[in-house]
């Protein structure tokens, strides 16, 4: 990668990370959210959301830049993929323990979350493709990933492993990440919590969904891709 290209990079890195951040607040205000997530640290709370989404940027950004989609089709995937990761999945588990959140998350304010992540990744979506200059062009081949290309049975064991996998990383995140940092929080929040029987199942679930994301990225992704072209 030349240094012209490394500092366009840079700069679009900059530009999306900034536009994420105006989206985010787009979204906040369409949906009126604003008022629920007011804090005692205005500043620390802008310059929080404004270190997630530079990481959420960089992220997103590697798939786009070395996708051998362009246009509204990688927009449309990538909507999905920022929606179903940083909106569906966490929402999910906020409506099977809403019960239990009601102090936390209302439970009027519930489809607005959902309504404002999806406003923010179709914006975002949009705007990440147009700036990394996938909009147009032409495609490289559309061969079938071969990856993916398996026996029915095959993909069944195989999933089962992933949403096996996935309950065994959840728990030890759990264990040994969040209880530490949560700290007192965790038994103000979570002491008395009662899991229901089903929760290992759920957790199953949300492993295929996560498996289900991951799909179109590894399709999008393959062959003779992410040339670092840009005029």
């Amino acid at each position: 990668m030349s240094a012209k290209t490394t500092v366009m990079l840079g700069l679009r890195i900059v530009v999306l990370t900034f536009l994420l951040f105006v989206c985010y607040s787009i979204a906040s205000v369409a949906v009126g959210l604003t008022g629920s997530t007011q804090t005692a640290d205005p500043m620390g709370a802008t310059v929080a959301l404004l270190i997630v989404c530079a990481l959420q940027t960089i992220v997103l950004s590697y798939p786009i830049i070395r996708s051998r989609w362009i246009g509204w089709r990688l927009i449309i995937t990538m909507f999905f993929v920022f929606y179903g990761v940083m909106t569906f999945l966490s929402q999910i588990e906020t409506v099977v323990f809403l019960q239990y959140l009601e102090d936390i998350v209302p439970v009027e304010e519930t489809p607005k979350l959902f309504l404002n992540g999806a406003i923010t990744a179709a914006l975002f979506s949009s705007l990440a493709v147009l700036i990394h200059g996938k909009m147009k062009g032409v495609e490289e081949s559309q061969e079938h990933s071969r990856r993916l290309v398996m026996p029915w049975t095959e993909w069944i064991w195989k999933l089962i492993l992933i949403a096996v996998i996935y309950v065994f990383i959840y728990i030890s995140f759990g264990m040994f990440v969040f209880m530490p940092l949560a700290g007192e929080a965790f038994q103000e929040y979570y002491a008395d919590l009662q899991l229901p029987a089903w929760i290992l199942p759920f957790q199953m679930v949300r492993g295929i969904i996560w498996a289900a994301l991951a799909l179109p990225v590894i399709r999008m992704m393959e062959g003779a891709c992410g040339r670092l072209d840009w005029q």
